[in-house]
């Protein structure tokens, strides 16, 4: 039983590490951490201070980590391959602000089931975010919901001072 918990808690701490929206910086850190507690122990103290999430290219906010769910079995962080054959990292928020859609909902090729995606770009900056997701069924929860792609944002730290 012991080695279970053991294996269920280095198996956590992983899931954590990919799931984490956070920069290349702490997201090496994470790798370099020699043990499962020792790794445990750095994502609290993140999960602490994490503060909001901003556009890479002009730091503009674009949502709280506090609004980071669940949209896919894999977790809040899925990778998705798009018809071009791009790999988009995709974190699903309940909200998010400082985003313009651009052009019109598409079902084609929707990475989500029973939604359609706009283009969402930062309003300050025309850097693309991510999509936003709305529901085509009455009966679908949520009905809307954001699909940002993890290098388009930046974590942007409590104790950050930039």
């Amino acid at each position: 039983a012991d080695m279970t918990m053991l294996q269920n808690a280095v198996d956590f701490s992983y899931w954590l590490s990919w799931n984490l929206m956070v920069g290349a910086r702490e997201r090496q850190a994470l790798l370099e951490c020699w043990s499962t507690v020792e790794r445990l122990r750095y994502q609290l103290d993140l999960l602490r201070r994490m503060g909001f999430l901003a556009c890479r290219r002009c730091q503009r906010k674009i949502c709280h980590h506090e609004q980071l769910f669940h949209m896919s079995s894999e977790g809040p962080v899925s990778a998705f391959v798009n018809p071009g054959g791009v790999v988009h990292e995709t974190a699903t928020f309940y909200r998010a602000t400082n985003l313009r859609l651009v052009g019109v909902m598409s079902e084609e090729y929707s990475w989500f089931p029973g939604y359609a995606w706009t283009i969402a770009v930062c309003t300050h900056c025309q850097e693309h975010i991510g999509w936003r997701f709305s529901s085509v069924k009455a009966d679908t929860v949520p009905k809307h919901f954001w699909g940002l792609s993890r290098d388009a944002l930046r974590s942007v730290m409590a104790a950050d001072d930039d």
